[in-house]
């Protein structure tokens, strides 16, 4: 009985089709677990990513939703065709700019792209007003007096604001 049973050892070990069996499972286990390690780390840092871009798209609309700004006077001299706009950030985000401004009535429009804002306290260029401050910005363009306008203004983070106007 010994001696069959040394037989079959020596066959099993002997045998190369038992052994390559063996290493093909081993390979192909081997193979799945790696590439389900992988896909695991591939989905692990897309979601991380897709997180990080809702993240700052909330970031973003909640620091729209808090942008306010007020229009406290609207000047427009007739001799130099100058409208001058002080405004006021009453939101609660600061570095409230301005992007584009457009004037319109009922059968005309202009925009403007390019606006410098001031700032009240000094009279210095600003890139955007803080919460509480106060700014102004003027336009040359020709208004025919005693007319209603409307006057927009988009803000830098897309937020408009309007408000109407007789030069």
């Amino acid at each position: 009985m010994k001696e069959r049973l040394l037989k079959k050892i020596r066959r099993l070990f002997s045998d190369k089709r038992a052994i390559s069996s063996v290493l093909s499972s081993v390979l192909l286990a081997s193979v799945v677990l790696s590439l389900g390690f992988g896909v695991q780390y591939y989905v692990y840092w897309r979601s991380i990513e897709y997180n990080n871009q809702y993240g700052a798209l909330v970031d973003e609309s909640i620091a729209k939703l808090r942008e306010k700004l007020v229009f406290e006077h609207i000047f427009y001299d007739t001799d130099n065709n100058s409208l001058a706009i002080y405004l006021m950030n009453c939101g609660k985000i600061n570095d409230a700019s301005i992007d584009t401004v457009s004037i319109s009535n009922e059968t005309w429009n202009t925009a403007f792209y390019e606006v410098e804002l001031m700032s009240l306290d000094d009279g210095e260029p600003t890139d955007g007003l803080d919460i509480l401050d106060e700014g102004y910005f003027e336009l040359t363009v020709g208004l025919v007096d005693d007319t209603s306008y409307t006057i927009f203004i988009i803000t830098g983070r897309g937020k408009a604001f309007a408000t109407s106007f007789t030069a």
